[in-house]
């Protein structure tokens, strides 16, 4: 007799006859985290986007305000507080940043954006000196300046200093007169005022310190001010503005933002999420998929091998290779989960952990061949309830790995998938999901119950058998389920159960058996026997 007490996901590198009783040949839409077998919920629809849309963000606390692009883009949110829900991200063109109110003014969103950082101006001002010269010498005297972008938030981006003038000699009674200012000509910049410098010779060294500030659209500068005037020395010497192909943006808890191009790694200044010192930037042998981040971890994944970076100070990271010979076949298949950064190489899902120490999570589930047959370069990932849920874009297909218990299942949707992102505030999962000749975001595990799958192992007989009763053990409120029978790898019967008496079915005999059962009720137990007597007896010795 074939008594399944506990229903549990698939191992498809088991062959089927050889899968322990209670896995899974197939587990389609099952939800199994009770043991019993009860369907998932499906997808709830939020909003509309557009018919290419791939990436997806929505704003903390902004009920259905998303970000929607074309491109695969990396958002995090600003390190400045108060900042209104401003966010950066890359992907979309040169790196970006926006908050609330510039990016919901009309849909699409983001309305507007401004580039991250401000490019350094790069030619001195011109001094001219103005006055009468005296005798005496005040002070010897340099000038810099840079350019500020003040947001309406009180906080600011200030961009490296400009070139510095010759060193001169100011006299009594000259005032040294400061034109030439330019302000930056890149797209999408966003800036309000010029900053100047003025080297101070000091009794411990010189440094350019804080003269003044002025509108951008002032012309020039009469600099009266004594050393003593002066204020804080300079700051911005190495704020490099990100590169313009910077991508796969990621933000630390300890203030670092990272983003990479081809197989340089950028890190920023410390909670200056607008600058990246070029001198601080780190390379590896190949170039980078993606990165990802996990406690005091950060993970680059390159189209070889992966690294770590070891630091918390973008003056002091040093970057450690990585001996695994797994590398990274799609950016948007990494997810930082708890102690660790998991992603898909060839071989199946990896994972590093804080220690640097790597594992094959997918090992004991599926064959390198099976694993590439799926397509992982296409998938996309989330860490959701405790799991690994991936999808494989442009398709219906998913799966769930439980990080608990290792247990896999699959997904099968009505509509295709192409992207997505997990909102903490919300607790919820988002997918951008075809519909008609558009694309729409939808809620993952809100909607309504839908039909499970939950196929048997292939059950073996040295003789030919029949199978001719049976009783399905559950809760049938939400929807009956229906029993197929296959015999000898043909399907042999069914029978629709929508009540846990005992059932009788007529099976032809046969030296292999397998059940499928499909549907929306909670199942407890399946027993399945040669007799209505066994089935009874079965039932009740167990």
């Amino acid at each position: 007799m074939i008594d399944i007490r506990t229903f549990k996901g698939e191992i498809p590198r088991v062959a089927d006859k050889l899968l322990p009783v209670e896995y899974a040949a197939s587990a389609v839409n099952c939800d199994l985290e009770s043991g019993n077998l009860h369907p998932i919920k499906g997808v709830l629809s939020v909003q509309d986007v557009g018919a290419s849309t791939t990436s997806i963000h929505k704003l903390t606390n902004a009920s259905n305000s998303f970000f929607q692009w074309e491109e695969n883009v990396n958002v995090v949110k600003s390190l400045v507080a108060d900042s209104g829900n401003r966010v950066l991200f890359t992907g979309a063109g040169y790196p970006k940043e926006t908050n609330a109110a510039l990016s919901l003014v009309a849909s699409p969103f983001p309305t507007t954006t401004r580039r991250l950082g401000i490019p350094a101006p790069t030619n001195a001002l011109v001094i001219t000196l103005v006055g009468t010269a005296g005798e005496d010498v005040v002070h010897s005297s340099s000038y810099a300046y840079t350019i500020v972008g003040k947001w309406e938030d009180g906080s600011e981006v200030e961009s490296a200093p400009s070139p510095p003038t010759a060193v001169f000699d100011v006299y009594a009674g000259i005032i040294p007169r400061l034109t030439g200012f330019a302000d930056s000509k890149a797209d999408g910049v966003y800036t309000t005022h010029f900053r100047m410098y003025r080297l101070n010779p000091g009794n411990a060294g010189a440094e350019y310190q804080y003269v003044d500030e002025m509108l951008v659209d002032t012309a020039q500068y009469d600099d009266s001010k004594t050393d003593d005037d002066l204020l804080e020395v300079l700051s911005t010497t190495n704020w490099t503005a990100p590169e313009e192909k910077l991508k796969g943006l990621i933000a630390t808890s300890h203030g670092l933002v990272f983003g990479f191009n081809g197989n340089t790694i950028y890190p920023s200044e410390v909670f200056i999420p607008y600058a990246f010192p070029a001198s601080s930037s780190l390379t590896t042998e190949s170039d980078i998929v993606g990165l990802g981040y996990t406690g005091s971890l950060v993970v680059a994944l390159t189209e070889t091998v992966p690294y770590m970076l070891i630091g918390q100070d973008p003056l002091t990271l040093t970057l450690q290779r990585l001996g695994y010979q797994q590398k990274c076949v799609s950016i948007r298949s990494i997810v930082n989960i708890p102690g660790g950064v998991m992603y898909a190489s060839p071989d199946g899902l990896y994972n590093i952990n804080e220690a640097g120490a790597g594992a094959l999570i997918t090992d004991k589930i599926f064959t390198k061949k099976q694993w590439k047959a799926l397509s992982p370069e296409n998938l996309f990932g989330f860490y959701y309830d405790q799991s690994y849920v991936g999808f494989f874009s442009g398709t219906s297909n998913g799966f769930i790995i439980d990080l608990g218990t290792g247990e896999y299942r699959t997904i099968k949707l009505t509509d295709n998938i192409y992207g997505g992102e997990y909102s903490p505030d919300a607790d919820l999962l988002y997918l951008i999901q075809k519909k008609g000749a558009v694309r729409e975001i939808v809620s993952w595990g809100t909607g309504n119950d839908i039909d499970y799958t939950w196929s048997s192992k292939i059950f073996e007989h040295r003789s030919r058998q029949t199978h001719m009763a049976g009783m399905v053990k559950g809760d049938f409120v939400s929807g009956n389920v229906t029993l197929s029978f296959y015999v000898d790898g043909v399907l042999a019967a069914s029978k629709v159960i929508d009540n846990d008496s005992l059932f009788r079915v007529k099976v032809p005999g046969g030296k292999s058996f397998q059940f499928k059962v499909t549907g929306k009720a909670t199942v407890d137990r399946i027993l399945i026997g040669r007799s209505a007597i066994e089935v009874i007896k079965g039932f009740e010795n167990g």
